[in-house]
């Protein structure tokens, strides 16, 4: 046997072994400590006690089993391991002579650590690594404890990719000394020095708002300051004072219903004191958790907890954007709402046209190329109808709310795609906010709403080159509205209120204005609905872009509008596309838009646009791709 193992009391059975030891209780509340034959900085131990790394400025990295061991050269300090794939695992620290982050890989079955990369200019006060379960993605967060915090990405689907990527830089508390990642809840928490311990969305298409789970006294429960933090794999959290006195744990559990306006206790283990480096925490199985802790004197001990443990939730699933269009000019809440217009005569000169709250209207071609701007002005929602006579010739007309002056701002579009200012009609609304457009009878008609829940209905009409609209109808909503879709073929509209339900009623002008519900929020639409669009055909979806959780909800356009299933839009990390996140707006047509969306497309505004973290903007994402992650079946359409 290796002398260079760990022992623990029960005859001499590596730690690599614990799961054929005798546990530590609760009860006793002491862990077993285990002479160490060099010095580690930090250490780690598999899920089912069968391997062992350990980093250090004196020996470099060292992984162990009970075959042997393997050691990579180095000067290490700090440790994050994750798993990576069925039977790899990922592990980063901070080589403290080359000032940089390496990131190696090894397996379960073989005693072999392959380096991967050094990450340069990185010299963080500390790192972790977040295997992202919902998006299949490796990430890195390091933090320099001066108030700056960046997010790498590192792989895909267990793929690396040709180099780590800079996804976002993130602003933290001055002073963060360590930090850990739930995997499947996708939480970042943070230890402040001489603050306590935050907590923050972790995936790359998150608000990285702070939130706390507890503080030092008085702010907070916490006696003493935490000198290590670290995650299980079910979401458990452990924080290690700086004396190795009290070991303080929070079940999943009870992190799953934390509230942001009150701190979260914790349950603790008095220990006997013993200055602690590093502590790590794996599951060893269901409802168990070996820690394991790394002294600054080069001794360590483990002990198991019973712990909590939850049913995962199953991740919506995702598909990937096939283009974006470029970044906005400005940062802030600017690009909103996008609108299809399929040219019928040359399929590849269809245009799509978005809506900038700050500066106009933006034009761009399939490939996603802006290729004409107005500015006109803080525009809102835009929509979009083919065939209509103006001025002798036969144009697709779109329509923007304007909100400077509460008006209708309408565009004409040529059958060679060029597009055209037209001019601006007044409405009654105060203030204007969403809107749609609907052809029905062969009669344009624009919808639109204000955020007092107004809803008003225009007749639009041309005669001798002016255009010219009329209020012929008001629905209401209780609260404030804003996307809308309107279904020609069946003279349906649907309104979402933000907070409430999807509705709809006839489009008609002369129609009932009686609303019926759709759908609410609830699991499948999180506040705010907002952008929605129905497709044509015989077999109609309607599509909504819940907000709350980031993603997409698909219903049948036909009462009784069964749900047919979420998703979500994920980054493509080898194409350089990210997700999509906060959508305002969208759009979908399920015929085909050109050679590159044989099969229909839909347009997404993408209000958090990251790799890298630039001004928001628009994607686009092949229809059909929808439906088959979906198992949709809507060949009629």
């Amino acid at each position: 046997m290796h002398k260079s193992l760990f022992y623990i009391g029960c005859g001499l059975v590596p730690t690599l072994l614990l799961s054929g030891c005798e546990q530590v209780s609760t009860a006793e509340t002491q862990p077993k400590v285990l002479p160490q034959v060099t010095a580690a900085s930090a250490s780690w131990q598999s899920s089912d006690a069968t391997l062992l790394l350990s980093v250090s400025e004196q020996q470099g990295m060292t992984l162990r089993n009970a075959q042997g061991q393997r050691q990579l050269d180095g000067a290490f300090d700090q440790l994050s391991v994750k798993r990576f794939g069925e039977q790899q695992w990922v592990a980063a620290t901070l080589d403290e002579v080359t000032n940089s982050i390496t990131v190696v890989s090894f397996s379960d079955s073989a005693l072999n650590v392959s380096q991967q990369w050094r990450l340069p200019q990185l010299q963080p006060d500390s790192l972790c690594l977040f295997n992202d379960a919902q998006n299949h993605t490796l990430s890195l967060f390091v933090q320099d404890g001066a108030s700056r915090a960046q997010q790498w990405l590192l792989a895909q689907h267990q793929q690396w990719l040709p180099a780590p990527t800079l996804v976002r830089s993130l602003n933290q508390p001055h002073g963060i000394k360590d930090c850990a990642v739930d995997d499947n809840g996708g939480w970042l928490y943070t230890l402040e020095e001489g603050v306590g311990i935050w907590r923050s969305p972790a995936r790359i298409e998150a608000v990285a708002e702070r939130t706390p789970i507890n503080l030092l006294k008085p702010w907070g429960d916490l006696a003493s300051e935490p000198g290590a933090l670290r995650t299980d794999s079910m979401g458990n959290l452990f924080a290690i004072d700086e004396q190795g006195s009290t070991l303080n744990y929070w079940p999943v559990t009870a992190l799953q219903t934390a509230k942001a306006d009150r701190k979260t206790k914790p349950q603790s283990i008095a220990l006997q004191p013993h200055e602690v480096e590093t502590l790590s925490a794996t599951v060893s199985h269901p409802g168990s958790t070996n820690v394991l802790l790394s002294y600054k004197d080069g001794t360590a001990a483990a002990f198991s907890l019973p712990t909590a443990q939850v049913k995962q939730q199953k991740p919506l699933p995702m598909v990937s954007a096939n283009a974006e269009t470029p970044a906005a000019d400005r940062t802030g809440d600017v690009m909103d709402d996008p609108a299809i217009w399929v040219n019928t005569v040359n399929p590849q000169q269809s245009r799509i046209l978005g809506t900038h709250k700050k500066d106009g209207l933006y034009v761009y071609d399939l490939n996603a190329k802006q290729v004409a701007r107005f500015g006109d002005g803080k525009l809102n929602n835009v929509d979009v109808r083919d065939g209509f006579p103006f001025n002798g010739e036969t144009i697709g007309l779109a329509a923007a709310s304007k909100r400077e002056d509460n008006s209708l701002m309408f565009y004409g579009i040529h059958q060679n795609g060029d597009v055209f200012r037209i001019g601006k009609q007044p409405s009654d609304l105060d203030p204007i906010y969403g809107l749609c457009m609907g052809k029905i009878d062969d009669k344009f008609y624009v919808f639109a709403n204000d955020k007092t829940g107004r809803i008003d209905q225009y007749l639009i009409s041309a005669s001798n080159g002016e255009l010219t609209s009329k209020r012929v109808r008001r629905l209401t909503v209780t609260s404030q509205p804003e996307g809308c879709a309107v279904d020609d073929e069946r003279g349906r509209l649907f309104v979402g209120e933000e907070d409430v339900a999807v509705w709809t009623a006839d489009a008609h002008q002369d129609a009932s204005t009686t609303l019926s519900k759709v759908a609410e929020i609830g699991d499948a639409l999180v506040a705010d609905i907002e952008g929605m669009e129905i497709t044509s055909g015989d077999k109609p979806l309607l599509i909504v872009s819940s907000q709350g959780n980031d993603s997409y909800a698909v219903f049948d356009g036909i009462a009784p509008y069964q749900y047919r299933g979420s998703f979500r839009v994920g980054l493509d990390a080898l194409s350089g596309i990210d997700g999509v996140s906060e959508t305002d707006g969208l759009d979908v047509v399920s015929t085909p838009v050109g050679s590159q969306y044989p099969n229909g497309l839909l347009v997404l505004q993408d209000g958090r646009n990251r790799l890298p973290d630039e001004a928001q903007n628009f994607k686009y994402v092949d229809w059909n791709t929808v439906l088959k992650t979906l198992e949709i079946n809507n060949s009629s359409n």
